[in-house]
């Protein structure tokens, strides 16, 4: 299950990487608004370790629960900061 959980972990930051790539070859503030979303990626994700994962799911839950919770939360984080950083430069600079 580790095999698995750290491939989609990777596959997940190719993602956002290539999301990056291909916001910053249709525009500048879509590409600036992904790589916030990347370092908030990183930022939720080692977060959301110790903030919604309790010692109680530990014990409770399986590995793929653990870890689909973890990146659900830090997926969300990421969205929520690429879209806060593209509407407010959207606001600021216009389209």
């Amino acid at each position: 299950m580790g095999f698995i959980t750290k491939f989609l972990f990777v596959l997940n930051v190719a993602a956002w990487i290539l999301g990056c790539i291909i916001g910053f070859a249709g525009s500048i503030m879509v590409g600036i608004a992904a790589l916030t979303g990347v370092i908030a990626f990183f930022i939720g994700w080692n977060l959301s370790g110790g903030a919604i994962i309790s010692t109680w799911d530990t014990v409770v839950n399986s590995e793929w629960e653990l870890f689909s919770k973890q990146i659900k939360w830090a997926n969300g984080v990421a969205f929520a900061t690429a879209f806060l950083v593209y509407f407010f430069s959207y606001m600021l600079f216009g389209g």
